[in-house]
Parts: structure tokens; C-alpha cells; sequence
């Protein structure tokens, strides 16, 4: 109902479902990437979840204010299906200049000032590793159970993650982002704030 998703099936039968940023996310990204023109329903669908991601200002939780999680304001690469604020804020602007829908500053401006405050010179490096605070489950095959255990890395995954690296794609990933946002701006379709844009 706030129009997002969950992974957890659970939270779809609870009296008040509670979505999740990660898991609506990626679900977003592929729709818009591939949207068909005619397509009421995924327009529909886009416009639910890029509400859902504005209601949070990418990730504050729309409750407290408070940030949904810490972690997600450091930008890691690879993402993995991992969530982080540069990743937010490029589907929204992808999503507003795509669909011409108008996008609330203050529901951006807070992440553009941390993204471009750690990257004065537009070079973004890596802030936090995507699997570095998970577990994962593995079968016992012995005992037939499931257990958890810590994510395990291996050397690509390694030197591609390592924190204060620069990274090249969330380079590019950024720069990306701010002709996005030149673009929405130069069509006024950035407004002062969310009621402007209701």
C-alpha cells in the first residue's frame, strides 16, 4: 500500500505491511530500463515507487526522520543487490526525466550535498563494503541444516571493493547523475519541495 516492496513474504500478511528500500528498488531499476511507452501499469507502478522512495528522502525512515540505515549513506561498489544513496538518487532523477514527472528538492538535496561533499573533485571512491556486515546461510550438508556464517570474499571482489579506492563506474555513476539533474533543471522539473510536487 505505501508502494513499495518486501522480500520478506511475511510483512504482507502483518495488519500494517511494511516495505523495504532494498528490496524495491531493483525491481524499479528494471522496469524503467525497460518500459514500454504504451504501458499505463508501469507507469503507475514507477510513479508508487519513486513516491515511496521520495516519502523517505531516499533513506529516512518517513516515521522518525531518522536514517533508515547509517550505512547507506557511504557508497560501496559492487552493490550486489545492496542499496546505498547514489543508487536512490540516480533511478529517481533517471525516473523523473524519463516519465517528465517534476522530483522535490528536498527530497534530494540532502544526498547530493553528502555524495558531493565526499567527492569535491567528482572522483567518488568506495565508502563501505556491500557484503561486509552480512551473514549468509549455507546447508550443512552433513546434518541437512541451515547455518550462517560470514560472507566470504575472494581477490577480484577484494581489490574492486577496497575502501578509499576510486571507483570508476560510481565515478561514472555520478557523473551521470548531475547531467540528469542540469537536465531536470533546465526543464523545471525540480521543485522548492514534496507538496509542490503532489
Amino acid at each position: 500500500p505505501d508502494g513499495g516492496l518486501n522480500c520478506d513474504e511475511e510483512a504482507y500478511i502483518r495488519s500494517e505491511p511494511k516495505s523495504s528500500v532494498v528490496s524495491t528498488l531493483p525491481s524499479l531499476e528494471a522496469i524503467l530500463m525497460s518500459l514500454k511507452e504504451d504501458s499505463a501499469e508501469e507507469a503507475d507502478y514507477l510513479e508508487k515507487g519513486a513516491s515511496y522512495l521520495i516519502s523517505k528522502r531516499l533513506f529516512r525512515s518517513s516515521c522518525t526522520g531518522e536514517p533508515i540505515i547509517e550505512g547507506w549513506t557511504k557508497l560501496s561498489f559492487p552493490r550486489f543487490y545492496e542499496y546505498d544513496i547514489l543508487r536512490g538518487l540516480s533511478f529517481l532523477l533517471s525516473w523523473s526525466k524519463a516519465m517528465r514527472r517534476p522530483l522535490p528538492l528536498d527530497a534530494i538535496a540532502e544526498c547530493i550535498e553528502l555524495i558531493d561533499g565526499d567527492a569535491p573533485d567528482g572522483v567518488i571512491k568506495v565508502q563501505r563494503h556491500a557484503w561486509g556486515e552480512h551473514r549468509t546461510r549455507k546447508l550443512d550438508r552433513a546434518t541437512g541444516e541451515w547455518i550462517k556464517e560470514d560472507a566470504s570474499t575472494f581477490p577480484l571482489l577484494s581489490a574492486a571493493s577496497r575502501i578509499g579506492t576510486k571507483s570508476r563506474a560510481l565515478t561514472a555513476e555520478w557523473s551521470h547523475a548531475k547531467n540528469d539533474l542540469l537536465f531536470l533543471l533546465d526543464n523545471d522539473l525540480v521543485r522548492e519541495s514534496i507538496d509542490c510536487v503532489q
